[in-house]
């Protein structure tokens, strides 16, 4: 079972497009107790209808000991198409988690989509989204 443990959450902007407020939340996903997954969520306040969310995962070994070289990075873009959400794998070597400190490598789409990967990535993001109230706004969005 995967339960999350909700991080910081820091308000930044604006955004280039509208002008809104962007807010990002991190936190922690675990599997039956032990650190699983690290993540971040990012959105413009009040536009998720229009420009839609971006969550990264942080997949691999965790501990005071391990190094972030085992660990990789995937970005899912959450989208709204006729009032409906929507989760596309995106190339996270081409969006900020890229350059996460925790982060060993940015995948591309292509090393991700059809692979159990995949799986594990839309199974974290489900319990993000299920589970972490501060994204209440990106869940509800589609109406």
């Amino acid at each position: 079972m995967l339960t999350i443990e909700p991080g910081n959450v820091a308000d930044y902007g604006p955004c280039e497009c509208c002008g809104g407020e962007n807010r990002m939340v991190s936190g922690f996903v675990y599997r039956d107790g032990a650190a699983y997954a690290g993540y971040q969520v990012h959105w413009t306040v009040g536009q998720v209808a229009k420009h839609g969310a971006e969550f990264y995962v942080i997949l691999g070994e965790w501990g005071e000991e391990v190094s972030a070289a085992g660990r990789v990075g995937v970005a899912v873009h959450y989208f709204i198409e006729g009032g409906s959400p929507g989760l596309m794998l995106v190339d996270a070597d081409e969006t900020s988690i890229a350059t996460n400190p925790l982060v060993g490598k940015a995948l591309k789409r292509a090393e991700v989509i059809g692979t159990p990967l995949a799986e594990i990535v839309f199974e974290v993001v489900d319990a993000i989204a299920a589970q972490d109230e501060r994204v209440a706004e990106v869940r509800s969005a589609s109406g």
